[in-house]
């Protein structure tokens, strides 16, 4: 459904994008800006499929949200700056930018 998308993705366009996120294998999936993991929680409820997922914030407190929310999931959190990631190159399948901007 479309209710369990993050709000500001509701009105714009959402039900498009997910779509074809129905139709997309993720991979190794890392979400920058990550925030306390929401738009994770869309992935995992829309991808095709996945492998795993990790996600990005400056934020401590946002971190420690999305590992208590997802811990028995296939994801980890990390507090990184996304100008300053140290992550392998092709380490990742697919790349999202979800709270970074």
């Amino acid at each position: 459904m479309i209710s369990d998308l993050p709000d500001g993705l509701r009105e714009s366009g959402a039900i498009e994008v997910r779509k074809k996120l129905g139709t997309l294998s993720g991979g190794d999936v890392l979400d920058v800006g990550t925030e306390d993991g929401g738009f994770i929680n869309t992935l995992m409820k829309t991808l095709n499929n996945y492998n795993s997922f990790t996600g990005i914030d400056i934020s401590e407190d946002e971190l420690k949200k999305a590992r208590d929310q997802f811990k028995d999931a296939p994801a980890k959190f990390i507090v990184m700056n996304a100008e300053k990631m140290t992550f392998q190159d092709n380490q990742f399948e697919t790349v999202c930018a979800s709270y970074s901007i």
